[in-house]
């Protein structure tokens, strides 16, 4: 059974820019990034939609998970979400994002739900 299934929520994978392999840490890194954020979204989000989008730039790769749920809840600590679950939490996707030497930004409102934003630079070897 997979997360629409088990949530009722649509999701949307985005892909844009100049696709391309990445280094294996890069690749993991992302990848637990968005398993952390998406799990975010079955546990506490209520979401009926989610998109997962990848930009691929010349110097960076951006990854955005939004979704349009119930946003963090006011008085929350946004640092300690998941993390009391067993996951990593929003500091262990900072943290994530940082040994990539990247930043990780959150917006998060009632109104319009969560986005998880990692920004990573890249170089090309030619």
């Amino acid at each position: 059974m997979d997360m629409m299934d088990r949530t009722g929520s649509h999701g949307e994978f985005e892909v844009s820019g100049n696709q391309r392999r990445l280094s294996s840490d890069l690749e993991l890194g992302l990848f637990r990034i968005a398993q952390e954020a998406l799990s975010n979204v079955e546990r506490h989000a209520r979401a009926t939609k989610v998109v997962v989008a990848i930009e691929f730039t010349n110097n960076k790769i951006t990854l955005k998970i939004q979704d349009n749920g119930v946003g963090i809840t006011q008085g929350v600590n946004p640092k300690r979400v998941a993390a009391t679950d067993g996951g990593l939490g929003i500091l262990g996707m900072e943290e994530r994002a940082e040994l990539l030497e990247g930043k990780l930004e959150i917006q998060s409102s009632h109104a319009n739900g969560t986005k998880i934003t990692a920004v990573i630079p890249v170089q090309i070897h030619q």
